[in-house]
């Protein structure tokens, strides 16, 4: 299990954030485009190298985000309202989303198999979420994952940027 963190604050498209690794180091940068129609967030690893975006789609009241690898769709995820509460759907990919997204306490599942599991907590004194990764093959669509689910609860909640 590798775990990776995301400091605690308002996720924009335009933004610029970190993700570190156990060990302090910046592991992936994320990178936000300018204020456009359907923006992209790109992620880079350590080399600058666009490893995987992610970018919001405009069409219909619905947010939705899509994954994307070497312009590729990987998964679509928008909010469907279920009986009494609202489940994230996963278009594309095999993983559910089981837990509390809207309290960033879930987990990140394949059938019954556990892929990475996203929740609050400290780290080098700063507040954070914390995503921990079974496997380092999943890292980057994990993480990817957690950034798209955060911008579409932004979204759904008129909060978004």
């Amino acid at each position: 299990m590798k775990q990776y963190f995301i400091e605690q604050k308002e996720f924009s498209w335009s933004g610029e954030y970190e993700i570190w690794d156990e060990s302090g180091k910046a592991a992936y940068r994320i990178e936000g485009t300018p204020l456009s129609w359907g923006q992209t967030v790109n992620f880079l690893n350590e080399k600058e190298e666009v490893v995987l975006s992610a970018m919001q789609k405009v069409c219909g009241v619905v947010p939705r985000c899509a994954l994307m690898e070497q312009d590729t769709e990987v998964t679509e995820v928008f909010k469907e309202p279920a009986f009494l509460k609202f489940n994230y759907r996963l278009n594309g990919l095999d993983w559910k989303i089981a837990g509390s997204p809207e309290k960033q306490r879930y987990q990140m599942k394949d059938g019954d198999a556990v892929i990475a599991t996203v929740e609050p907590s400290i780290y080098n004194d700063k507040d954070v979420y914390t995503v921990s990764v079974m496997e380092e093959k999943q890292a980057v669509k994990a993480l990817g994952l957690f950034f798209i689910l955060t911008f579409v609860m932004n979204a759904a909640r008129g909060t978004a940027s």
